[in-house]
């Protein structure tokens, strides 16, 4: 599946699935994984590795007599990690099956947690 225009010439990926796997690094943290399949070559994914983090954010509204915000807001957003020691370029990579995408990805983490914390276990 295209969108058959020259803007937007590669196929369509499609969310194919989710999880999220908690490692412990300097805390605990918990890992969203996505994986995307090519709509038109099975054997092509993706992946989009994200990371819950707490933002403190200014509103722009509401405001004071002053026109500064009248509160703080925190928030918890996912924001998408990029990992270089993973060992493969995640963006685009080819797996027999969902299943071996899934694990490429996992064996991927385990190479940057090891790299990260400097434990092979």
């Amino acid at each position: 599946m295209k969108m058959n225009h020259s803007a937007a010439p590669n196929p369509i990926y499609e969310l194919s699935k989710t999880f999220l796997v908690d490692v412990e690094l300097k805390e605990l943290t918990t890992f969203t994984i996505e994986i995307y399949k090519n709509t038109e070559d099975q054997s092509k994914f993706r992946a989009r590795i994200y990371e819950k983090e707490l933002f403190r954010l200014t509103p722009s509204f509401p405001r004071d007599k002053e026109q500064a915000p009248k509160e703080e807001s925190d928030d918890d957003l996912n924001v998408e990690r990029h990992m270089p020691f993973m060992g493969f370029n995640y963006e685009t990579f080819t797996a027999n099956s969902l299943e071996q995408a899934q694990d490429i990805i996992i064996k991927g983490i385990r190479q940057f947690v090891a790299h990260s914390t400097g434990k092979e276990d």
